[in-house]
């Protein structure tokens, strides 16, 4: 406004008395609107800023990610434990840290949202933690652990200690305390103290069967089992709608332990996706697909070795590398596909 009030001001100036012409009108209206424009372009721009902030946002994932419990209570030092994210996305990293903090390093063999972990010689607990980022943020829920000392009890050193001092004392107070008068004849003397001194080694002997039961014997670590990955060796996609499949796995499944096949999209990124199709102890499996449930496109399969029953508590011990296949157009036939 205070601009618009200097231009009036200066077409008096420049004209006084005068009527405004068209020309001038003209230019007065055009500075107007110029000053308006120039007003409000700040605004504009700010507005546009901060939506551009508010979208590029991280927000919190929502995903609800949790730390798999394998149930671990007690652990030794030396234990090789699993863990890994109830979730996976390839848009997010997933970043683990214990407390104490320096344990951390002891994190090892990173695949995707799972890590191996060696429990360090450490009395106490120790904190597994877990968050990801990347598209979004989220922290899950720590796992406690607790870890056995693997140091001998005080009371047994102690007991070792005392029963040692006891013998070195026996050693040296033995000899002194019988040597022979010296008023006896040298023979006398000889046979005396031959004598005298032959029981000396016994409390010697004495104190070391007494002290061995109290030294227990290095503790021995029984590290849990490592699994190798199964490899899958052939996978086809054959004419009519069916997917073969077939692994290795240099291992023997317990009664408690199976195969699972599991076969997603590519073009769906969601971990709930990552359905299993099935459970099975055999090294092979074909399935009928269709181009409703599955239309043409890319799909990943692999394979997992579970530990746990399909409709309970379960988890991987070890799992395949992922692999595609591509499902073509299926023509549609007279007869329903055959199951596998």
């Amino acid at each position: 406004m205070r601009m618009l009030t200097r231009w009036f001001e200066w077409l008096r100036a420049i004209s006084p008395g005068k009527i405004m012409t068209i020309k001038t009108k003209k230019l007065v209206w055009a500075m107007v609107i110029l000053l308006l424009a120039v007003g409000g372009c700040k605004p504009g721009v700010e507005a546009a800023e901060t939506a551009e902030n508010d979208l590029g946002a991280v927000a919190d994932c929502g995903l609800g990610i949790a730390i798999a419990d394998f149930g671990y209570s007690v652990v030794e030092p030396g234990d090789v434990l699993d863990f890994r994210a109830n979730k996976i996305s390839p848009n997010l990293d997933y970043i683990w840290s214990t407390v104490p903090a320096e344990f951390s390093e002891n994190f090892f063999d990173p695949k995707d949202n799972k890590i191996s972990f060696t429990v360090p010689d450490h009395e106490g607990t120790i904190s597994i933690q877990m968050k990801v980022e990347g598209a979004c943020k989220e922290t899950a829920v720590p796992i406690i652990i607790d870890v056995a000392s693997s140091e001998e009890p005080e009371t047994a050193g102690a007991t070792a200690a005392a029963e040692e001092e006891v013998a070195e004392t026996a050693n040296t107070a033995v000899p002194t305390s019988t040597l022979p008068p010296t008023a006896k004849p040298t023979n006398e003397a000889v046979v005396e103290e031959t004598a005298v001194s032959s029981p000396i080694p016994a409390p010697t002997a004495t104190a070391t069967q007494s002290a061995a039961p109290t030294s227990p014997p290095a503790p021995t670590n029984t590290p849990r089992p490592e699994y190798n990955d199964p490899i899958i060796t052939n996978l086809q996609f054959l004419p009519g709608g069916a997917v073969s499949l077939a692994w290795t796995w240099d291992g023997q499944l317990s009664a408690t332990q199976n195969f699972a096949v599991r076969f997603w999209s590519e073009a769906d990124p969601r971990p709930e996706a990552r359905f299993s199709i099935t459970w099975t102890k055999d090294h092979h499996y074909q399935f009928e697909v269709n181009n409703i449930d599955y239309p043409m496109g890319t799909y990943f399969i692999n394979v997992a070795v579970m530990e746990g029953p399909s409709d309970g508590i379960h988890y991987a011990l070890a799992e395949s590398e992922n692999r595609s296949v591509f499902v073509e157009e299926i023509q549609p036939t007279d007869e329903p596909p055959v199951g596998p």
